[in-house]
């Protein structure tokens, strides 16, 4: 009987264990959200203010941009500065998958969209494609702040009452 009562509780554990591991994953898409919608527009900044080459902003936003996206531009950084210039596009789609996996598909788009964009063109046009990028990131943020408090009130509900029911059956 011990080992049922210690196994019901291990199983209302791990039902705590999934809402926490699920909540945690929606903080972190907030906070990569917020923190790459302002380093992009740090890179805006730049772009139209100083016009500073894209390998200069991207050694800058891994050096000194907003903490969680750091990481991304870092990657992006690293292989630009190995493959260079002709091969930005795929630098930095490949950093979206690596860095950006918790993002929703509309915002890798929005992220690619910009790595198609970035290098090629004009400044106008670059300026362009990042701001709809920006937009899209902080729409993106919007909605899931809206949600946050219900998605975790929905994942602590259903990791513990699924534990509970487990540990019931189990008893």
């Amino acid at each position: 009987m011990t080992i049922h009562v210690i196994g019901a509780g291990l199983l209302i554990l791990a039902g705590g264990l999934f809402a926490k591991n699920k909540t945690a994953a929606l903080k972190s898409n907030l906070t990569m959200l917020a923190s790459l919608a302002s380093s992009l527009q740090v890179m805006l900044s730049e772009i139209q203010v100083n016009l500073t080459p894209i390998g200069e902003i991207l050694e800058m936003l891994s050096a000194f941009g907003a903490p969680c996206s750091r990481r991304f531009f870092q990657e992006v950084s690293d292989q630009f500065t190995a493959q260079g210039a002709p091969y930005l596009e795929q630098c930095w789609n490949t950093a979206v998958d690596r860095c950006c996996a918790g993002l929703s598909d509309e915002e890798q788009r929005a992220m690619r969209t910009l790595g198609e964009v970035l290098g090629r063109y004009g400044v106008d046009e670059e300026c362009a494609a990042i701001s709809r990028c920006v937009s899209e990131l902080n729409t993106g943020h919007t909605q899931l702040r809206r949600r946050y408090s219900a998605d975790v009130r929905l994942y602590t509900g259903l990791g513990l009452t699924a534990g509970c029911i487990l540990a019931i059956v189990l008893l």
